[in-house]
């Protein structure tokens, strides 16, 4: 029989914030991931159809890979907060929503 081991969250995954963004950057630019995409998806869809204008930076520091776990980090109840959304692949340019956190498995 095999040993149960315990880590701390803190040693399996990255988690970070998503972008802030302004209604002008809305409606334009490279794929952007939103709160309802997350809330409304177990998997992020093949393509994301939300845009939003972020500079190669902002692609870089709120990039979305292939086992990333996105989660709502706010609601209206208590039984609709962190909604869980898995990316099956990697979303070149793509970026996520200030209102969800971002969850990287570390790779050693």
């Amino acid at each position: 029989m095999s040993k149960l081991h315990r880590y701390a969250f803190s040693d399996l995954y990255d988690m970070t914030s998503g972008i802030s963004s302004t209604k002008e950057q809305a409606g334009h630019g490279a794929p952007f991931v939103s709160f309802s995409t997350v809330f409304n998806n177990y998997f992020l869809p093949d393509e994301l159809t939300d845009l939003m204008d972020t500079s190669e930076r902002e692609q870089e520091v709120y990039s979305i890979k292939k086992g990333d776990i996105l989660i709502t980090r706010t609601s209206e109840t208590v039984d609709e907060l962190a909604m869980s959304c898995v990316a099956l692949k990697d979303y070149p340019k793509a970026t996520y929503s200030g209102f969800v956190k971002r969850l990287r498995p570390k790779t050693e």
